[in-house]
This record gives C-alpha cells, sequence and structure tokens, in this order.
C-alpha cells in the first residue's frame, strides 16, 4: 500500500508547490500569506461497494496543516521531478496537467500497484484530478482507480476519493 501513499501523494503536489516568501509574485493567482491546508480521504470502494477506510491498511490520514507560502501549481515537468525523486514510482508515467485559466486537469498512470494481502499478475492505477485556483483559496479533488489481476484469473476494483483544500487566513 506504500505506492498508493505515494500516488496520494504526488496527486495533492499540484495544489501545493508553495515556497515560503515574503513577496507576492504577480503572475502567480494565489497570493501569499498564511495558509491552511486540509487534506481528505472522501471515500473508499472495493468493487463499487464503499469500504471503512480502516480496513485498508497504509492508506494516509486526513491531514490539517498551516503555513506561510505561496502556492503554487505545478508543471507536468515539476511532478515527473518529484515522482523520479522518490524512486518507488518508476512504473508510473510522466503525469499531464493541462492548465486552463485557473483550472488545472491532472491525469496519469501507474502500473505494477501493491496492495497488502493480494498477489497479483497485473495491476494499474489511473489517477485524475481537478484543481481550482484563486487569490485565497485552492481545490483538489482527485481520484484513483486501480485495477488488480490475480493468477487465478480473478481482478478487482479499488478506488479512492479525496480532496485537498487550501485557504488563504491573511498575511504572514
Amino acid at each position: 500500500m506504500k505506492r498508493i501513499t505515494i500516488i496520494l501523494s504526488v496527486l495533492a503536489l499540484p495544489a501545493c508547490g508553495g515556497v515560503s516568501t515574503a513577496s507576492d509574485d504577480p503572475d502567480n493567482i494565489p497570493l501569499a500569506g498564511q495558509w491552511s491546508d486540509s487534506r481528505r480521504i472522501l471515500s473508499v470502494q472495493f468493487n463499487g461497494a464503499a469500504t471503512d477506510r480502516s480496513k485498508i491498511p497504509g492508506l494516509p490520514a486526513d491531514a490539517e496543516a498551516q503555513s506561510c507560502q505561496e502556492p503554487k501549481m505545478r508543471s507536468s515537468e515539476d511532478l515527473k521531478s518529484v515522482m523520479l525523486q522518490t524512486g518507488k514510482l518508476k512504473d508510473c508515467n510522466a503525469p499531464t496537467v493541462t492548465r486552463i485559466g485557473n483550472r488545472a486537469v491532472l491525469r496519469g498512470m501507474c502500473n505494477g500497484v501493491e496492495v497488502p494481502g493480494i498477489d497479483p499478475v497485473g495491476s494499474s492505477a489511473l489517477f485524475t484530478g481537478t484543481a481550482v485556483e484563486s487569490a485565497n483559496h485552492i481545490r483538489l479533488d482527485y481520484q484513483v482507480d486501480m485495477t488488480l489481476r490475480e493468477k487465478s484469473g480473478n481482478g478487482a476494483q479499488f478506488r479512492i476519493i479525496g480532496s485537498r483544500e487550501m485557504k488563504r487566513l491573511g498575511d504572514c
């Protein structure tokens, strides 16, 4: 499940490529300042049925944080670099980030996804996300769809739906 945790972490990156800064970049939509950061897993499904997330080992916990920064949307190149640095996502293609105004759409695919208790002969995870940013607010909604194929020929579908929301609280 470590790979899933890493995939979820990478998905959150487009909304949080923040840099600690005292001055504001006029070309960047979000303003510099004190930001709250909330990460939530909203739904976990196994073969189309809702599943209690506590039964899935290794899922990251919901998190709240605050920091003084200027959040920046990451590019496809930034995400690819981060994925390569982890060394654990070598079977992932470079995610694409398509920007249209204040919106960004993220899409990528990983093979060889590990899930405890299952010895798959093949597995893959498709991850998608949509981020919307304004001067004082960023929201990323994402989904990870995994397909597992066992040696017996059986297969399973696993889905995680989550969000990350950042709100500017004021100046640092």
